[in-house]
């Protein structure tokens, strides 16, 4: 459900070539915290489809989520986040030879070891790093999981095994997959 909300509110309030969208753009994009992000409709908007109002500790990051969406040019919704800026090859395997990731080593580190406080500037910093071309639907369900310490430990298994180039040998989790499971680089 959060794919289709995600991606759709993106498409309604980010994407559209618009003065309306544009605007909405330009003002996420300087909202430095959930705090800014919630003087936005846009931002209101999100949250409220996501259901994450009231007490809900989802709301934070549901109004940080808008802030960093405003970032994503072009949605990418066959492309695995890790994927795009991990490694091409598994660094382990001899022979394929040791290509860089777009995103260094420690980097993505810090990535893992973040609290919900300090991953929306890093998402911000990903979608940045990843030419402002992002699956939407993926950051959004890393975002809004990121509040709780099992989605968040799911998660970054997850993005361990694309950011190493062994996609195929993560553990399973129905509620990562995407369309493409095992994803493409660019």
């Amino acid at each position: 459900m959060t794919d289709d909300v995600v991606r759709d509110w993106w498409k309604a309030w980010i994407a559209p070539d618009t003065s309306a969208a544009r605007a909405n753009r330009a003002r996420l994009r300087r909202a430095q915290d959930w705090q800014a992000a919630m003087l936005e409709p846009a931002a209101i908007n999100l949250a409220k489809r996501l259901g994450a109002m009231n007490h809900d500790p989802r709301l934070n990051m549901a109004l940080s989520l808008a802030s960093v969406l405003a970032h994503v040019k072009e949605d990418t919704p066959h492309l695995r986040l890790m994927r795009t800026l991990g490694y091409t090859s598994t660094p382990t395997d001899k022979g394929k030879g040791s290509d860089q990731p777009k995103l260094a080593t420690l980097r993505f580190t810090r990535l893992m070891r973040a609290t919900p406080d300090e991953f929306p500037l890093a998402m911000t910093r990903l979608v940045r790093l990843a030419g402002n071309s992002a699956n939407v639907s993926e950051i959004g369900k890393a975002m809004m999981g990121w509040v709780f310490e099992d989605s968040r430990e799911r998660q970054r298994k997850r993005w361990a095994f694309d950011y190493y180039a062994a996609s195929n040998a993560a553990p399973t989790d129905p509620e990562q997959e995407t369309p493409d499971s095992e994803g493409t680089s660019a």
